[in-house]
């Protein structure tokens, strides 16, 4: 039996009543409330030792209140109480309600909560459109991938949630301050399921599902944001969006039961991005932007959601825990599609999931949940059609909405019409409205919210769509008939509010909205109107303001040539004037790595509307100072087609059609270029005579084709692409091989890394292996690639793999790169990282071979698991390039056929042959293929053990290698004796400056071998010998005597330009250490030494020296 409160007993209510119970009366109480002797002993030990019997006894009360209901605890005590003869205890402490004087109210207030979910919020459509199809959200519910984003001191970390249902639970550096526990926003980009998450939230809730994220809350609330504004309050809110209106609840009463109750408070927000108010800013807030500037229901619990575009405004507010919808899982696509195609429909999704496939498209989709669905509708409607028609966003959505319109012709009593008539352009009601028409109008209503300065993006009145339709009511009527607008007829009003001017009239999802804008955006050039089309575009006037309004622009892209260009001309303007400095730090690897991000997405939106636009290369010279350097790490699948299409589209022999109607711009007309020089774009002139051409002709081009695609079109045949660089770096997921990379590319990153480790190691250590602790419990297998490093180098190195985790994918497909590469050759070029085999690979080493690929100077094809097949391609098409300087095929299967086929390269300067596959007969005759290269200054074949033979031969061809500066050899075969001889032939080679020997077996020979040599080579600046750990080999083989390591001390200290020295594996003796540590302090150009921290000596003397080394040039790793 419940009681009429319906709630747990506080705390306070225990400890006075505790205070209460005599010392003759808890234990009886103990007994009656089923607590086993054994713990009243321990109880009763408590009260002895506290000298306050209410101490055990408060105690004993907290424990069983944990274990017992909350609905029955007020019952079970007041009974227990009663049979001890203590009854008016009850009476005395239990007679108020715990929650405060509005708690009795929470259940008549849950119970309507809970009834109003389950008829309108718990159902979803089967697909945005077909809102007349509705399913429950968990027959649908797949779960996405959620990361949390954990803000620690100035070090962000990224760490996968196993469920959804972890959200709240998680707090892995819980002891920081800086940490909020309340506060959470999850950011997903536009389809992503952020929507269908809080909707899945609140549904466990209602249903009292096991587990469930919210189950400890006692209200939870959902309100969409775009039905709110600056000035709305959370009482009125609740009223107009979570219960069904009731004149007995104010929102007074609301508000202070949420007050009252805070803690057993959680508010759902979803869209902030579509949120009317724009911003936390300014006077006048309603409570609601109180309650996210953390001024007001601080203790209530917050999630909201938002696409990334607008976490700016949170900034100054930074009590918030970051999460990150990232879509499905490439597993979970599967599972979708079954759901959905089920019983005779079965085929259907086989072959749907088979396209995607078999076109890499599984990626794409999987990331964009919406973007399935919508493939999922089209198959269903049309049994199956031709996906490969449907290569553009547009068409996609296109295509969606006419066969939805279709569909519900099929319906009887539907008024819409799917066939266009001379009069659709005509703004009249018309009893059966053509789709041209009603898109026409649809259009104009969602240009307007994107464009208006004030009420809003997303929500209308019946004013709002007066003003852009003489034919308002019907086309309001009619798009709610076609399931494109929504009319929430919930909406409460105040009396004296016109009902035509309530703003409940909104399009069934943002991207919808966003595609009806764009599509009349293009219209207005067709229909005559090219001022008002520049209008709005001139409205667009910032890079934050293209990003917001990114999918409006796309969706224009796609519908005509004309508009295409003159909105690629606008966007690349604003981009090269905005962000030129950025643009040009990107491309030298000089931008902070938490920026590259942001300057990539980018240069992928013109990528994206050059693809929307089909235009065939048109527009490359608009686009060239974009990508006169091509820079992406881990590109999506997105990109890597957006960029195949725009590399196979650079032909210079193709001819191209450049529209001259409607393309007048005026505004910023530089350029940019690798150098940061301006030039100017090739100003368009203006017109806005209506075009005479098909619609349909406009939407696909056909390649090749010199047809003017509107009046007088003229042709240009200088529409090549010239791309100088171009560089595609997959980031792996180990440490060694990914900060190789990053390094390489980014040099900022190895600056600011370094700097974080010397700030951190200077700083209290315990807070750093606190977080790494916390980190590697929670999920071991995320941070095992970084095991191996010190906290201070492990929490230094966070921020890098945090960034890291955006970029990396699962795979990337080149087949449209490799294709694109024939057509656009390129004198730099990266492509790194990349697992997924391609079948294009051989085509583009075929196509390396054509005389236009001479000028290539940089080739780098280093960890691409390249078959040794394909490297035989690659080493015949090394021939005829007398310009190559740096060539890296490092990661890949190397063996003799292709060392064999490496012909003459004069101008080679750095070769990397990082394999871990060569052979030493391979490696032998790589050495005499050195003759080759005669102005050769970079040689790295680590991870090739040498042995004796194989280092006999590359020492013998070192010597004519009069320009080496850096050689990196493995040396983990080569004997003691071989090891000498190899170094003894290295000293002949007086250009040295970087010198590497890795993974010998015995350190004293290493050292002894080197110290002979090192005073042949003064030019050394960087000095790294290591050993390798091997049980086979005696517990002595990495000590070095002491009379070893002051013969190399004493020749490391005359070295008159060394700066690195790197001793790592290698245990040198107290009393050696400890002369090379002075050494070495005085020595003016020496700027690291580097040591292994689990190869020192245990010596205190020693240790001291080290820490005091430490503060200036020392390095534990």
């Amino acid at each position: 039996m419940s009681s009429d409160n319906g709630n747990g007993v506080t705390e306070l209510e225990l400890m006075n009543l505790a205070e209460k119970i005599d010392v003759n009366t808890w234990r009886k109480l103990g007994l009656w409330l089923e607590i086993r002797e054994a713990a009243l002993s321990k109880y009763e030990r408590e009260n002895w030792f506290s000298g306050a019997a209410s101490i055990g006894t408060y105690k004993m009360l907290c424990d069983w209140a944990k274990n017992c209901p909350e609905i029955e605890q007020r019952d079970t005590l007041t009974e227990a109480l009663q049979r001890c003869e203590i009854g008016h205890l009850a009476k005395e402490v239990l007679k108020k309600s715990p929650r405060g004087l509005y708690g009795p109210e929470i259940i008549p207030i849950r119970d309507k909560l809970i009834s109003y979910a389950k008829t309108k919020l718990l159902r979803i459509p089967l697909i945005p459109w077909a809102k007349t199809r509705y399913i429950q959200v968990d027959s649908i519910f797949i779960c996405v991938q959620l990361i949390l984003h954990i803000v620690g001191p100035d070090i962000p970390v990224r760490c996968p949630l196993e469920s959804y249902n972890d959200i709240l639970t998680e707090n892995i550096a819980e002891e920081s301050s800086d940490l909020p526990s309340k506060r959470f926003i999850v950011r997903g980009k536009a389809g992503s399921g952020k929507t269908t998450l809080l909707v899945k939230l609140l549904s466990d809730w209602c249903k009292e599902v096991a587990g469930a994220l919210l189950a400890k809350f006692k209200l939870v609330f959902f309100l969409p944001m775009r039905k709110l504004t600056f000035h709305s309050n959370l009482g009125e809110a609740i009223l107009q969006h979570c219960v069904p209106r009731d004149a007995s609840i104010s929102s007074e009463t609301v508000e202070q039961i949420c007050r009252e109750n805070a803690k057993d408070v959680c508010v759902l927000l979803d869209g902030y991005d579509e949120f009317p108010g724009k911003g936390l800013t300014g006077e006048g807030a309603g409570n609601i932007v109180s309650m996210l500037r953390n001024d007001e229901f601080i203790d209530i619990h917050v999630i909201i959601t938002t696409r990334p575009g607008r976490l700016e405004d949170f900034l100054e507010y930074g009590d918030f825990k970051h999460l990150e919808v990232t879509g499905f899982t490439q597993e979970h696509v599967h599972e979708y599609v079954s759901k959905t195609f089920t019983g005779k429909r079965q085929h259907i999704g086989t072959n749907l999931y088979a396209y995607l496939d078999g076109n890499n498209l599984l990626a794409e989709v999987s990331s964009v949940p919406l973007l399935l669905c919508a493939f999922c509708q089209v198959a269903r409607w049309t049994d199956g059609i031709e996906f490969g028609k449907l290569s553009t966003y547009t068409a996609l959505f296109q295509t969606l909405v006419r066969c939805f319109f279709e569909h519900q012709l099929a319906k009887p009593k539907v008024a819409v019409s799917p066939a266009s008539s001379p009069e659709s352009t005509k703004e009249k009601p018309d009893s059966l409205m053509t789709q041209e028409f009603l898109f026409d109008q649809l259009g104009k209503v969602a240009l307007l919210g994107f464009f208006r300065e004030k009420d809003g993006e997303l929500l209308f009145s019946e004013e709002d769509v007066d003003k852009c339709t003489k034919s308002s009511s019907e086309v309001i009527e009619q798009g709610c008939l076609a399931g494109l607008l929504t009319k929430d007829d919930d909406v409460s009003t105040d009396p004296w509010e016109e009902q035509s001017s309530v703003r409940n009239i909104s399009f069934v999802l943002k991207t919808v909205q966003e595609m009806f804008a764009g599509r009349y955006l293009s219209r207005l050039v067709e229909l005559g109107e090219g001022d008002l089309f520049r209008h709005y575009l001139h409205l667009v006037d910032s890079v934050q303001r293209i990003l917001d309004l990114t999918n409006v622009l796309m969706f224009a892209c796609g519908q005509s040539l004309v508009v295409a260009e003159e909105v690629i001309v606008h966007v690349v303007n604003h981009l090269v004037e905005e962000d030129r400095e950025a643009i040009q730090r990107f491309w030298s690897g000089q931008l902070p790595i938490n920026e590259c991000r942001r300057v990539q997405e980018k240069i992928e939106l013109c990528l994206n509307l050059n693809y929307e636009s089909q235009s065939h290369g048109k527009f490359n010279k608009h686009l060239q100072p974009i990508f006169n350097v091509i820079r992406l790490f881990s590109p999506p699948q997105r990109t890597a087609r957006t960029l195949g299409y725009l590399l196979q589209n650079s032909d210079p022999n193709r001819v191209v059609t450049t529209p001259s109607k409607h393309s007048r711009r005026s505004g910023c007309n530089s350029s940019l270029n690798i150098n940061g020089e301006s030039s100017n774009f090739v100003e368009v002139d203006g017109g806005s005579k209506k075009s005479d051409v098909d619609q349909k002709s406009k939407e696909v081009v056909e390649e090749g084709s010199a047809q003017d695609h509107v009046d007088g079109g003229s042709t240009d045949t200088d529409g090549q692409l010239r791309v100088h660089t171009l560089e595609i770096i997959h980031v792996n997921d180990m440490f060694d091989d990914q900060f190789r990379q990053i390094r390489d590319f980014l040099p900022k990153v190895k600056k600011d890394f370094f700097q974080n480790v010397n700030n951190l190691a200077l700083m209290e250590t315990n807070t750093w292996s606190s977080i790494r602790s916390k980190l590697t419990k929670k999920s071991p297998g995320d941070f095992e690639d970084i095991d191996h490093l010190s906290d201070n180098q492990f929490v230094a190195y966070l921020p890098v793999k945090e960034e890291m985790k955006k970029w990396q994918v699962n795979e990337i497909y080149l087949d449209g790169v490799l294709s694109g590469l024939s057509c656009c050759p390129v004198e730099t070029l990266v492509i790194t990282g990349i697992s997924k085999q391609s079948q294009k690979w051989r085509d583009f080493f075929e196509s390396l071979m054509s005389p236009e690929w001479r000028k290539l100077v940089k080739l780098d094809l280093s960890r691409n698991n390249l078959s040794s097949c394909l490297m035989g391609y690659l080493g015949r098409a090394l021939y005829d390039k007398p310009n190559l300087q740096h060539l890296d095929v490092s990661g890949n299967e190397i063996k003799k056929s292709f060392v064999s086929l490496i012909p003459r390269l004069p101008s080679l300067r750095r070769i990397y042959l990082n394999s871990e596959q060569m052979e030493p007969q391979t490696l032998a005759e790589f050495g005499g293929q050195l003759t080759g290269f005669p102005n050769i200054e970079v040689i790295d074949l680590n991870d090739n053990p040498l042995d004796d033979s194989a280092a006999a031969e590359i020492g013998d061809a070192l010597q004519g290698c009069t320009n080496l500066q850096r050689l990196r050899l493995d040396v983990s075969k080569v004997s003691e004796g071989g090891i000498s001889r190899l170094v003894a032939k290295i000293k002949f080679v007086p250009s040295l400056t970087h010198l590497g020997l890795y993974k010998h077996h015995n350190a004293d020979a290493l050292l002894k071998s080197v110290t002979s040599s090192l005073s042949k080579l003064p030019k050394i600046i960087s000095l790294s010998l290591t050993c390798r750990e091997d049980d086979e080999l005696p517990e002595d083989s990495l000590s070095v005597r002491l009379s070893t390591t002051q013969s190399f001390t004493r020749v490391i200290a005359a070295l008159p330009k060394i700066q690195v020295l790197e001793l790592f594996k290698v245990r040198l003796c107290a009393k050696g250490l400890i002369g090379l540590l002075d050494a070495l302090k005085g020595m003016e150009t020496l700027q690291e030494f580097r040591l292994a921290a689990g190869y020192l000596p245990d010596d205190q003397e020693a240790e001291e020296a080290c820490r005091d080394a430490q503060q200036s040039f020392l390095k534990v790793y």
